[in-house]
């Protein structure tokens, strides 16, 4: 008896530390440009990697298949414009690392119980972020969550991963917002913890839409049009959308106003730009360099090189070095070229068709398993206008919820 309590002790501390690491989006080298740094999530890198290679999974040769090629296409193209650099083989590795969580999500949750425990300490840890986040926006920036291209607000002073260009760090709190739904509607939880985690989500929908980011603003309707369209039905949804908008004008009035002055604001740059370009998440000169990039090269891609395997300068774009295309899926095929592509498209259609068939309503209930399945469009939308999965801390967030949901689609692992 005393060794389980012993145990259950250990579980914790390692379930807080993961929830600390995955769901702080800071970084471990503290730059004061806001731009560069290191997140804290790969911290966790070096036991997924273990796990890794010691967990059976179906899936797990077309992840290796993937890595393979995508070193052999350094190898290839450095081979082919005789540019010989290590940095690149460190590209691959970079881009890989945070995948290797969905590992250790899979191992530290075998069971029902230990899915309500890891989602309920990775709740508490999102809601003390969220609230120290939102407060710093409130008091030291006036509530605006965005000046330029920064998203105001700080952990305790510390500098936030992806805080330079809105959408990743935008991405991340995403991901938070679903991780406080979803327990939500995991387990029972008492009146005061449904309050308080209802504001925190309440907090990020403001944070996300005073980002002022085009896709995530849509990802956030589509995720609540359409789960409240399940349960409620089409009618009392638009009632409930027409009350909260109400209650928004009558009770943060000022708020109300900033956000509505904000996104006019937006449109108007929108509609006065005379190409897709200048928006933050255009880029369709780069897009479509990174096409034509693709079919001089397309089996091995750019090696990891990116544009500057072939160009210094493009058009308006002084310096391409470490630019990239802002679409997840043309980014990564752009890098890693067809071969490492199909492997790695073919691993995660396989997780993701998986978590779709996931139906145990003695772990699951029919609103999670809804939840699921629209979290993941969502994400996935948001990846096709601005590669999120590239920031290792929302890659490894996305790859470890899915990991600890994996126990629940293989049928012979234990239930309790």
């Amino acid at each position: 008896m005393t060794k389980q309590i012993s145990n259950s002790k250990q579980n914790v501390i390692i379930f807080f530390l993961i929830a600390v690491f995955l769901c702080l989006p800071i970084d471990l080298l503290q730059n004061a440009d806001n731009v560069s740094g290191m997140s804290i999530s790969l911290i966790l890198v070096a036991p997924s990697l273990l796990f890794y290679l010691i967990v059976k999974h179906n899936h797990k040769k077309y992840l290796t298949l993937a890595f393979c090629f995508s070193i052999l296409s350094v190898i290839v193209t450095q081979f082919l414009s005789g540019k010989f650099e290590s940095r690149h083989f460190f590209s691959v590795i970079y881009f890989f690392a945070p995948v290797l969580t969905f590992y250790l999500g899979k191992k530290v949750v075998s069971n029902s119980f230990d899915l309500h425990r890891i989602y309920r300490i990775m709740c508490i840890v999102s809601v003390v972020f969220v609230w120290v986040l939102f407060i710093s926006i409130i008091l030291k920036h006036n509530g605006m969550v965005r000046t330029d291209s920064y998203f105001n607000g700080d952990f305790f002073g510390l500098v936030l991963s992806g805080s330079y260009g809105i959408h990743s760090l935008g991405a991340h709190l995403f991901i938070l917002m679903f991780v406080l739904h979803f327990y939500l509607v995991l387990e029972k939880v008492s009146t005061p913890a449904k309050v308080i985690i209802i504001i925190s989500i309440l907090q990020v929908i403001y944070m996300i839409v005073l980002s002022l980011s085009r896709e995530l603003v849509l990802a956030l309707l589509f995720y609540y049009a359409v789960f409240y369209w399940k349960k409620l039905g089409v009618i009392r949804t638009f009632l409930a959308v027409i009350l909260i908008a109400i209650i928004g004008k009558v009770f943060f009035l000022q708020y109300f106003d900033a956000v509505l002055d904000a996104w006019a604001t937006k449109l108007d740059v929108t509609k006065s730009s005379s190409n897709l370009n200048e928006l933050s998440s255009g880029r369709i000169d780069l897009q479509e360099l990174a096409i034509q990039q693709l079919f001089f090269n397309p089996f091995f891609g750019t090696g990891f090189q990116g544009y500057i395997l072939n160009f210094k300068s493009y058009k308006g774009y002084d310096n391409l070095d470490g630019w990239s295309t802002h679409i997840y899926y043309l980014t990564a095929l752009w890098k890693m070229g067809i071969f490492a592509f199909a492997f790695y498209f073919i691993y995660w259609l396989k997780i993701i068709k998986g978590l779709f068939r996931i139906k145990n309503p003695m772990i699951l209930n029919d609103d999670a398993t809804l939840l699921i399945k629209i979290f993941i469009l969502s994400i996935l939308f948001v990846n096709l206008f601005w590669d999120a999965f590239l920031a290792p801390n929302v890659m490894a967030l996305f790859a470890f919820f899915c990991g600890t949901l994996d126990f629940c689609i293989s049928r012979k692992k234990k239930i309790i």
